[in-house]
């Protein structure tokens, strides 16, 4: 493992430590607890670096169903045999960790657009609106979008190495990403643009400020077979490190 992946993985374990709670599982297993969101799997999650055993599987399905939690997620540097992901019914899904080699100078940009940071900016009410309404109507009828904003919120206000970046144009907010700048990395995640905005260079945009206005070590993460992987590989961004994700879900 080159210094650029382990400094990348040491942000990575920063990213999770603002929103959950380290906890020793079994031998090489570590399970990060949110229990603020205890009800959803994105920040309740067993992460290891070595191969998981059937054993360890079970044991993570049976302390998540002791505790009454309907989900369970795997977070892992090697893949689990097929027979597992079988047996468990599990979905599996690769992620990529995808580190910006290139430069940032020539990717394009609309002059129209403003980027904002919660930290400086006065635009928490307009970030938790755009947020609630890009969330899946099945989150709106729960309270679970509101309490994960707030958390994000709560986050943004408290640790100065993580930033909210919102993308206004036309008065409005069009798109958003988070940043963590840390121990010599800059993380860009959770980039979203609203759908009336495409096409219009508001990604491209906020991810330039990002690039630039960020220094360290830049990455991102995409989904394996996502089509964001082919925009960020024309921006210069490139594989560096991987995770394998499973996950289940049951009434």
């Amino acid at each position: 493992m080159n210094k650029d992946v382990q400094a990348i993985r040491c942000c990575e374990d920063r990213w999770r430590e603002l929103f959950a709670v380290r906890q020793p599982f079994r031998d090489g297993i570590i399970r990060w607890n949110n229990k603020n969101l205890r009800d959803q799997y994105t920040t309740n999650t067993f992460f290891s670096e070595q191969e998981l055993c059937r054993d360890d599987v079970q044991a993570a399905e049976r302390y998540q169903q002791e505790h009454d939690l309907s989900f369970l997620q795997l977070m892992c540097r090697k893949p689990l045999k097929a027979e597992l992901v079988q047996e468990f019914s599990l979905k599996e899904e690769l992620v990529l960790t995808m580190q910006l080699k290139g430069d940032s100078c020539h990717w394009k940009e609309n002059a129209l657009v403003q980027i904002k940071d919660v930290q400086y900016d006065d635009i928490e009410q307009e970030l938790i609106n755009f947020h609630l309404q890009q969330e899946a109507e099945a989150l709106k009828q729960s309270d679970y979008a509101k309490r994960q904003i707030l958390q994000d919120m709560d986050a943004a206000k408290k640790h100065l190495e993580y930033h909210w970046l919102a993308a206004y144009l036309h008065g409005e907010i069009a798109g958003i990403c988070h940043v963590l700048s840390y121990a010599g990395c800059v993380e860009i995640d959770d980039l979203v643009v609203d759908e009336s905005f495409r096409n219009q260079y508001v990604a491209t945009t906020i991810l330039k400020y990002a690039a630039q206005h960020f220094d360290g070590i830049k990455y991102l993460h995409a989904d394996a077979e996502g089509t964001a992987k082919q925009l960020y590989e024309k921006l210069g961004f490139t594989q560096v490190d991987l995770c394998w994700e499973y996950r289940k879900v049951w009434s």
